[in-house]
């Protein structure tokens, strides 16, 4: 994760005024050990002090609870995407969203509750029932060698954008692509899909979403749907989805971009 602080002016009325700005990037497992161990001292210190006053504790007692029960962890983390409060969310929204996953995939769900928000439920099933109706086959080449490689670069300690980086030029030398920009018609040629998808598609209102759709047969197959104007945006959409198809698990049917 990467924490973005800045300083505040002197101006401002605020009870607290932050000195330092500072971007630094640290792993989350630390930053979570650090707040725990931070939560857990201020604990000890009002029992210490307050003696009786057990309201911090009793609250975090429920939060470290349902951060070690997954059914519970994957509805407040379902809740807070939706922008719900803890138990703000109606049930009957979790509940299908829940039961979307063992279709759709969790990263999906998760998407497109994010994206969606109380609305995610209703934008799924639009996506798979009307808009993978206009979506368009692509395959991906030597897909089998660059998963293999991207596993291991996930499993190594460099951050996001360098793993993307990696990413790209593995493809570039995996499909014996020279460097400099690629040609709508390489483009077309290596996904084996018409050229014209890049120029343009037939628009599927009221979708916003680019989208690719994962075959239920090989896994370097998929259907995608661009939802972009400008001929650039397409094909950085059309990327974004190949790049979708290369990093996701197996179960990950639904591609949101």
């Amino acid at each position: 994760m990467t924490i973005h602080a800045k300083p505040t002016l002197s101006s401002e009325e605020q009870s607290i005024r932050y000195l330092h700005g500072a971007v630094e990037t640290i792993p989350v497992d630390e930053f979570e050990k650090s707040v725990q161990g931070f939560i857990d001292g201020v604990i000890g210190r009002v029992d210490n002090q307050v003696p009786g006053n057990d309201e911090l504790k009793t609250l975090w007692h429920e939060v470290t609870q349902e951060r070690y029960d997954s059914e519970s962890g994957s509805r407040r983390k379902l809740e807070a995407m939706m922008g719900f409060d803890p138990d703000g969310a109606p049930d009957t929204i979790l509940e299908m969203l829940e039961q979307m996953k063992t279709t759709y995939g969790d990263s999906a769900i998760e998407e497109m509750a994010s994206s969606s928000m109380y609305n995610a439920v209703d934008d799924i099933s639009f996506l798979w029932n009307v808009v993978r109706q206009k979506s368009i086959p692509l395959r991906i080449p030597h897909y089998d060698m660059i998963r293999r490689q991207l596993i291991i670069d996930r499993q190594s300690s460099i951050l996001a954008w360098q793993r993307a980086e990696s990413a790209a030029r593995l493809v570039r030398k995996v499909w014996s692509i020279a460097s400099g920009p690629i040609s709508n018609k390489v483009l077309a040629d290596l996904l084996d899909i018409p050229q014209a998808i890049i120029y343009q598609q037939d628009s599927v209102q009221p979708s916003s979403l680019s989208v690719g759709f994962r075959d239920n047969g090989n896994e370097d197959t998929m259907r995608v749907y661009i939802d972009r104007r400008p001929i650039t945006s397409r094909r950085f959409a059309l990327a974004r989805l190949v790049g979708s198809l290369l990093a996701s698990g197996i179960k990950d049917r639904l591609l949101p971009a």
